[in-house]
């Protein structure tokens, strides 16, 4: 849809901004609002139940998480008081765009003191929180910020800041057709959200389907039924193997008769923990050096690099006994069990991370492919999570990995099994690519619809 604009504009001196239309002004936030009103004192009960939000619990302009506490356990951050109206904004780490508008928040809400908390006076509420959100006004914010690591920006310099300011009328105009607009945009990016989410949901299925056996992948009429098979052996895609046996494994349930289970270890060469904090310390990472493969480096059974997670030659020649070769498999031995990654050709000589366990398969006892397979499936995580051990964080150790069940056909059905999968998730993969980039070009609709809508490169006056 086109919108039009005013008739006449002119320059306001603010970069953002740019042209404004003639009859609006230019204002400070200082001059129409006001910033961290209301903090909690030094006599707090230590047993007050606080609802607490910290800078990590906001994102694209939304609370995400409020986390139940008593004040006593709560972080010395935890001061800001909040009502409904009120617009949140980070001051520190500004590069994670965190601003959020406040509505109807409970009574014992509060919020880091890295947020100011900027509350409308001389403004209408909703035009308000629509400007400071705008994705020119929250680049601003970030070019304002002083700082590398740690960018920060204090309140009287954000106060300082300004926006365009047409008449309360207008004000409230424009909150109205963004918040109509918006909405709609919202509807449609949250319907592709949620096929996306079905998609993941159809994946996993189709994964932990195919590697025990569910159903038959192997084209029709090819290939011949080996003698030891038996009658078990069948060749109609799609559909389940006549014949099943319980797998001794209660995640696990029945697998075609002839099928084996056995424990992982079975296929492997050896085993390897990273190496301890007495061997690698953060001193020892710098930039552009020899990759060192962490937990937070595998996503979907890759590995992921970090620029900053590397280390020199030297470091990598004393750390030669972690070094990973092509075919290697690399777990995530706390937190998320079950990740895992495989290491790529182009990845050889990379370095296993403190946080990771290496198996090497033996040789030619195992489709590697298909062992990933297995490995990503969801019943493998259940498994690993309840094996694990430690009490507040759950840990794994070579032990519980080694005996991991891995259901276990033939050389040749286990290739067959990897294509199928690999063909079928490609092509679900490049859907949610897809579907994830039609979001993406929603969001940034959605946020030039924002920005247009407050600084009156559009005209919504007579929208409705």
């Amino acid at each position: 849809m086109k919108y039009r604009s005013y008739d006449k504009y002119t320059y306001s001196a603010i970069m953002w901004i740019n042209l404004v239309p003639k009859h609006w002004g230019i204002q400070k936030l200082k001059f129409i609002t006001s910033c961290n009103d209301d903090v909690l004192g030094e006599d707090v009960d230590p047993d007050l139940s606080i609802r607490y939000v910290d800078i990590g619990s906001v994102s694209e302009g939304k609370i995400l998480v409020a986390e139940d506490m008593s004040f006593s356990n709560a972080p010395s951050r935890a001061r800001r008081l909040v009502r409904h109206g009120d617009i949140i904004i980070s001051t520190v780490r500004t590069y994670l765009r965190a601003i959020a508008e406040i509505n109807n928040p409970p009574k014992n809400m509060v919020v880091s003191t890295g947020f100011a908390v900027i509350r409308p006076r001389e403004i209408d509420r909703k035009y308000l929180a629509y400007a400071l959100k705008s994705h020119s006004f929250v680049e601003w914010i970030v070019a304002e910020s002083k700082g590398i690591s740690y960018p920060a920006i204090n309140a009287s310099e954000l106060m300082r800041l300004s926006v365009a300011l047409p008449s309360r009328e207008e004000q409230t105009a424009v909150a109205t057709f963004l918040d109509h607009q918006t909405s709609q945009i919202d509807q449609l990016i949250n319907k592709k959200a949620r096929f996306i989410e079905l998609l993941k949901e159809k994946r996993a299925a189709l994964i932990t389907e195919a590697v025990t056996g569910k159903f038959d992948v192997r084209p029709p009429g090819k290939g011949e039924v080996p003698e030891s098979a038996g009658s078990g052996f069948g060749v109609r895609t799609g559909k389940p193997y006549p014949e099943y046996k319980d797998s001794g494994v209660e995640w696990l349930g029945e697998v075609p008769t002839h099928w084996n289970v056995i424990e992982i270890k079975r296929l492997a060469h050896s085993f390897k923990t990273g190496p301890f904090g007495s061997l690698l310390h953060q001193s020892d990472y710098i930039e552009g050096g020899v990759p060192i493969v962490n937990p937070i480096h595998m996503e979907q059974g890759k590995i992921i690099p970090a620029e900053t997670s590397t280390v020199d030659r030297k470091t990598a020649d004393k750390l030669s006994e972690y070094r990973l070769e092509e075919g290697d498999i690399v777990f995530a031995r706390r937190g998320e069990l079950g990740r895992c990654a495989l290491v790529a050709k182009e990845q050889a000589g990379w370095l296993l991370g403190t946080g990771s366990i290496r198996l090497r398969t033996a040789y030619n006892m195992v489709d590697i492919g298909f062992l990933m397979d297995v490995l990503i499936s969801d019943w493998v995580k259940d498994y690993l999570s309840l094996m694990s051990v430690g009490s507040t964080m759950e840990n794994l150790n070579t032990s519980i990995l080694s005996r991991i069940p891995v259901p276990y056909p033939s050389s040749e059905e286990q290739k067959i099994i990897s294509k199928y999968i690999e063909i079928n998730v490609t092509n679900i993969n490049q859907l949610i690519k897809k579907t994830q980039q039609s979001i993406d070009l929603l969001k940034e609709k959605r946020a030039a619809l924002i920005t247009a809508g407050v600084t009156g490169k559009i005209d919504v006056r007579d929208w409705n």
